[in-house]
């Protein structure tokens, strides 16, 4: 699969491929799963033109194990869901996708 870049994705639901940097990490916080587990869940925006004037993020939610593993500045690669939700663009990932910091 083909690396998309975040401007260009497009149909949503669709399974994308994308590599950015991280300009964002939100705090963890604790939700109930519908069968009443404790998860950790944390937001990070990443985009793959951080140095733009008004570069477009993308939001991708990481659960438990991938909880603060990501810090501003580190490069990722994300395969996930594509959707938008108001005004953000965003990636949910599947039980085959994925969130890995790619080496600088």
């Amino acid at each position: 699969m083909a690396t998309t870049k975040i401007s260009e994705l497009g149909e949503e639901g669709r399974i994308y491929e994308v590599e950015g940097t991280v300009v964002k990490v939100l705090e963890v916080r604790e939700v109930i799963s519908k069968k009443g587990n404790r998860l950790k869940v944390q937001n990070i925006d990443i985009s793959d033109e951080p140095e733009a004037e008004d570069p477009i993020t993308l939001r991708v939610t990481v659960w438990e194990g991938d909880t603060n593993k990501f810090q501003i500045g580190d490069r990722v690669a994300v395969k996930g869901i594509f959707e938008r939700y108001n005004q953000y663009y965003q990636m949910k990932i599947p039980k085959d996708g994925y969130i890995k910091k790619l080496i600088q």
